[in-house]
């Protein structure tokens, strides 16, 4: 089945191991279930490809090829020929909710976003180099599903113990359990963030994702040291100490930040703050007791130059200030 715009082609069958749901209640002769894919995959082009501007991975005078076999799993985008294709579980059936009306078909929605957006990284970097590593290509299309499909949030079952909000001090990348390290750019730079990120790796194949980000951020007048210092800061107000002025803009759903330390007094001596992992932090909290009145004052003894801090303070009055 084409897709309205001639630019996927879906491959299906209603018998078998990989038959799809075979419901027709539009009248049309076609399945639901393959018009609602068909609709997916042209949205995302136009999201990805006419709305971001990043590279059409839809072949010159062709279609790009989805097919639906019962995986159990989402999908997988693989080569033949040269050119990506991309195949999607047939049913969904497996999935365990999110925010669309039916959960199935959400998980779907996401899940053809997900795939055509690594055919746009293929056409940047063939998966090669140092940018072509599985973790950080993963996080990437997690946050690009979302951008196409925000009412969804199927990534949300990412979020658990090996996430960054609850495993702070773990470098990044890791797969999908780090898309929201990706999340920050887009909601604190701009939504095509990494379309730009994408060009600056497509002039070196070299180049590493961190290190294209901060290209693309010194271009934009940004220090990457306090950015980054912003993203764990960000990370550490989720849950329970999430803020609707501050932070993404799902932090009150996501898991509630695991702080290395927790004291109920604000501290007179320094203490130690362990080794830190790259591309990771440690959080630690301080609940002032009512004892504890005037200036704070903070000093940072560190080792290299590459280690920084960041402070929340959350006030009195319900409002809340970032120090970096």
């Amino acid at each position: 089945f084409q897709s309205p715009s001639g630019r996927f082609v879906f491959w299906y069958t209603l018998e078998g191991t990989h038959a799809i749901p075979e419901a027709d209640l539009s009248g049309s002769g076609i399945p639901d279930w393959v018009e609602m894919a068909a609709g997916a995959a042209d949205h995302a082009w136009d999201v990805f490809v006419q709305g971001f501007g990043f590279r059409d991975a839809v072949p010159h005078g062709g279609s790009y090829e989805f097919f639906f076999q019962n995986l159990g799993y989402y999908g997988f985008t693989s080569i033949s020929g040269g050119q990506p294709f991309s195949v999607i579980d047939s049913t969904y059936e497996w999935v365990q909710g999110n925010d669309w009306e039916d959960d199935a078909m959400g998980a779907a929605m996401v899940s053809i976003a997900h795939e055509f957006y690594h055919a746009i990284q293929f056409k940047y970097n063939q998966w090669d180099g140092p940018s072509g590593e599985t973790a950080w290509l993963e996080m990437d299309a997690v946050n690009a599903e979302n951008l196409a499909f925000p009412d969804v949030n199927e990534y949300l079952h990412f979020l658990g113990n090996n996430s960054i909000f609850r495993f702070p001090s773990q470098s990044t990348p890791v797969a999908y359990d780090h898309a929201t390290w990706m999340m920050f750019f887009s909601e604190h730079v701009e939504p095509g963030f990494f379309r730009h990120v994408w060009e600056q790796i497509e002039q070196d194949g070299e180049t590493t994702f961190p290190d294209a980000i901060q290209i693309e951020l010194d271009q934009r007048g940004k220090d990457i040291k306090s950015m980054l210092t912003r993203l764990h800061l960000w990370h550490l107000a989720s849950g329970t100490w999430g803020h609707a002025d501050y932070g993404f803009a799902d932090a009150q759903r996501y898991p509630t930040s695991f702080k290395r330390t927790q004291r109920s007094s604000v501290p007179v001596e320094p203490y130690p703050m362990w080794s830190i992992n790259k591309l990771a932090a440690n959080y630690h909290a301080i609940i002032p007791a009512p004892a504890d009145t005037g200036e704070v004052v903070i000093a940072l003894f560190k080792d290299n130059e590459f280690t920084g801090a960041g402070l929340l303070a959350y006030h009195n009055d319900g409002s809340i200030a970032e120090i970096i």
